[in-house]
Order: structure tokens, then sequence, then C-alpha cells
């Protein structure tokens, strides 16, 4: 079998903009919830014990076992017409992941609103690099796709994976595979650090 690295490299990453694109949705659908969530959570309404009940299943309940039970759910003709086979397993695994986002998205949001409400000018700013950290862990959480055949980087490294007769050349992909998420979760958590330093510094200054 003859392995081109080149080809290896740009379906991977193509594959890997799939990974982005549901960590942009998995966020977006947070916000839908999360942030009105942390707004009623604010005030004294009487649905306030049932959003906390919500937000308390939400960071409980494993994201792995959710898409399963989300794609048996939405997996027939009458419950999404019209959507094909692959969409509907990438709905299953956003829609798993906003569990998450939106849980995060509100705790973030209520901090935000804490300051606010404290009228501290610059500390409402750390929303920011807090949700870049929520993004990059629905981002990376992506991965668990690969068990319902989504089409992104995972599931793509273990087709070519399967594909090679050769344990060391198996190994050699894995490893580099795994060099790659750990330079982009690293890179990512950098950013986040130094959004962070920024808005710190830019409250100092204010302060």
């Amino acid at each position: 079998m003859t392995f081109n690295l080149t080809d290896f490299m740009i379906n991977f990453l193509y594959c890997f903009v799939t990974n982005i694109k549901i960590g942009l949705l998995s966020l977006a659908a947070g916000f839908v919830l999360g942030v009105p969530f942390a707004f009623a959570l604010r005030h004294q309404f009487r649905v306030n014990s049932l959003i906390k009940m919500t937000l308390a299943l939400f960071r409980s309940f494993p994201v792995y076992i959710l898409m399963f039970i989300v794609f048996n759910k939405i997996n027939n003709d009458e419950f999404l017409p019209g959507y094909t086979d692959y969409a509907i397993r990438l709905i299953a695994v956003v829609v798993a992941i906003s569990v998450y986002t939106t849980a995060a998205v509100c705790d973030a949001t209520s901090d935000c609103l804490s300051h606010i409400a404290n009228k501290n000018t610059a500390q409402p700013y750390l929303i920011v690099p807090n949700v870049f950290r929520i993004f990059t862990l629905a981002m990376m959480s992506s991965s668990i796709g690969a068990a319902l055949d989504v089409s992104e980087a995972v599931s793509y490294t273990v087709r070519v994976y399967e594909s090679f007769p050769d344990r060391a050349d198996r190994f050699l992909l894995v490893l580099g595979v795994t060099i790659f998420f750990a330079i982009v979760q690293h890179s990512l958590k950098i950013l986040v650090l130094l959004l962070s330093q920024l808005i710190q510094r830019s409250i100092q200054k204010t302060s």
C-alpha cells in the first residue's frame, strides 16, 4: 500500500474543519440556553428551581452516552423528515456537546452579570477568554463523533489506521495525530491565557 502524506494532511485538515464547526455550533447552542438561564437565575422566578435542576443534570450527564440517546431518538423519518443520515449523526453530536456548553455558558454569564452588578467596569470582559475556553473544550470533545462515523479528524484517522497492515506505520500515524491535537490544545490554552492576562492588565490600569 502506498501512503501519500500530502493527501493525508489535506484530508485530515478538511475533516478537522468539521471538529471546528461542531465546536462553534455547540457553543452557539450553549448561548441560546445558557444566557437566558443566567439572566433568569439573577431574578426570583418560579422556574429557577427547574433551571438549577436542569443545569445540574447537564453537568453530570455523560456526553458520550447522551449522544447515542439523542441519535437513537432522532434517527427516524418521523422526527426529522428530510434530513440525511449524516446530518442526523452530526446533530446528535452537537446536541450532546451543547449540554456541556449550556452549563458552561450559564456559569460564565452569571459571573459576568455579577461583575456588572458590582459595578466592576473591566471584570465583565473576562467572559471573552472564558467563552474561548468553552469553545476549545467543545471542539476537542467533538471527537466523540467518530463513534457515529461522523467525518471528523479522529474518524478519518481511524479509517486510515485500519488500512495500514504494518504496526509500525499505525504507531507513527497515531503518534503524529496525537502530537497534532496536543499542539492545537496547547496553542489554544496559550491564547486563552494571553487573553486573560490582557484583560487583567486592563483591569489594573483602570483600577
